[in-house]
């Protein structure tokens, strides 16, 4: 299964191939946010071959957009963006995410997970996302959603 990245948007592009006789709300869906796009290239077909329904974007605007747009299972910050830094960004997603909750209360609240340098001080002080060490590390990544989610099992499998 291939990844693509619409160059254009910074939006990635599900496979044709995706659904193989699966329902879509049947998968987790993660939002998948780096500023290069051979990263999220990477990361987004690890993910996808362990089933998850990824969405990528390379510029803060968009995860705006997308969040509104859809709820995520998981959102995955992995560097600062070109138009924003992860702070800013976590801040405008915290509080697009609680205005969400204020609005429909039984909206899921994703699982935040943001890369950090030792030195970020604000990022301690977040309660409601997990750091991730840089360098990133994907087995990582892939463990905890497995913890978190559960084991998610193959397409066509239910």
């Amino acid at each position: 299964m291939s990844a693509r990245l619409n160059k254009a948007t910074g939006v990635g592009l599900l496979p044709a191939e995706h659904d193989s006789g699966r329902q879509a709300d049947d998968l987790r869906q993660v939002l998948l946010l780096d500023e290069q796009a051979h990263v999220l290239r990477i990361m987004r077909l690890n993910l996808e071959r362990s089933h998850y329904v990824v969405d990528t974007a390379l510029n803060a605007d968009l995860v705006l957009r997308l969040l509104q747009a859809k709820p995520y299972d998981a959102l995955i910050i992995t560097s600062d963006l070109p138009d924003m830094c992860r702070q800013d960004l976590y801040e405008r997603v915290h509080d697009q995410l609680a205005s969400r909750r204020s609005s429909e209360p039984m909206a899921r609240q994703p699982l935040l997970m943001i890369a950090g340098d030792e030195d970020d001080d604000w990022l301690n002080q977040v309660e409601d996302a997990e750091r991730l060490t840089n360098p990133v590390s994907l087995k990582w990544i892939l463990n905890r959603l497995e913890r978190v989610f559960g084991d998610v099992d193959s397409p066509g499998e239910h």
